[in-house]
């Protein structure tokens, strides 16, 4: 079984069935807004949030990393979950599959772009000389997409869910990207915690957990079925990356007082 095979199943296991039969957007008859469209919105605004919290950052203190943390966190909110969140809404309302296969397709490009900005985070601090394979993630993305766009993998509702319908080959390129995504950010994040000290340190493995949780628990989780656990894991790294960019903060108001206790 190949790796992209078995990356699929990992991540799309329980909602990929080949011997079942999912309801159409003509066959479906209930009333139930889809959930998932739902809670990208919500993600959309909290990560929106985010963005502006670490650009508030950002002008205080005009390091790259700040900045590649505000592109992540802006890419991801608007281009990723916002554009997805949207183009799947218009798609339901409309009765649509060609715009519910449009919105699941054209945001993973973004999502890569958001992915390479994390790259940039974590380079930017012990590795600003391969800053530049943050165009290698957007290839990557860009690649796919165009795949996706020819293949137009069907994207269906189910008991107001949205979900994959027959497997394709564009859906096993996604956790597939961001399986190696994880390995080269998370991987990268934590030698340079293991090779440096101090704050560094504790700062790169916030940033190595925060990207396994981001880039794979999150999407593990909830394709395997387990909904809640799979928003848990984002609340979790999303506030990882919040602790890296306000650390000074955190460390006074948190870590200081419990020193003192």
């Amino acid at each position: 079984m190949c790796l992209s095979k078995l990356l699929f199943i990992l991540f799309y296991g329980k909602k990929f069935e080949l011997e079942s039969k999912y309801l159409t957007i003509e066959e479906y008859t209930g009333d139930m807004f889809p959930t998932t469209v739902s809670i990208h919105f919500v993600w959309s605004a909290i990560l929106f949030l985010c963005f502006y919290a670490v650009y508030r950052k950002y002008q205080e203190n005009q390091i790259s990393m700040l900045r590649n943390f505000y592109m992540f966190f802006l890419v991801w909110s608007t281009g990723f979950f916002g554009l997805l969140s949207a183009m799947l809404a218009v798609g339901y309302l409309q009765d649509s599959s060609m715009i519910l296969t449009l919105g699941y397709v054209i945001p993973h490009f973004f999502a890569f772009i958001s992915v390479g900005y994390l790259w940039r985070v974590q380079s930017s601090i012990n590795f600003p000389k391969y800053e530049k394979l943050f165009y290698a993630f957007v290839a990557y993305g860009l690649v796919i997409t165009i795949y996706g766009l020819s293949e137009l993998p069907e994207v269906v509702v189910e008991d107001g869910s949205l979900v994959l319908g027959p497997e394709s080959t564009f859906s096993m390129l996604i956790p597939l990207g961001m399986a190696i995504s994880a390995v080269l950010i998370a991987g990268s994040s934590f030698y340079s915690a293991y090779r440096t000290s101090g704050e560094a340190r504790k700062k790169l493995s916030l940033i190595g957990t925060g990207t396994v949780f981001a880039l794979v628990l999150s999407a593990f989780f909830k394709n395997m079925g387990y909904s809640v656990t799979g928003e848990i894991t984002n609340v979790v790294w999303v506030s990882l990356f919040v602790i890296v960019v306000y650390w000074s903060e955190f460390k006074s108001r948190i870590i200081d007082k419990l020193k003192g206790e």
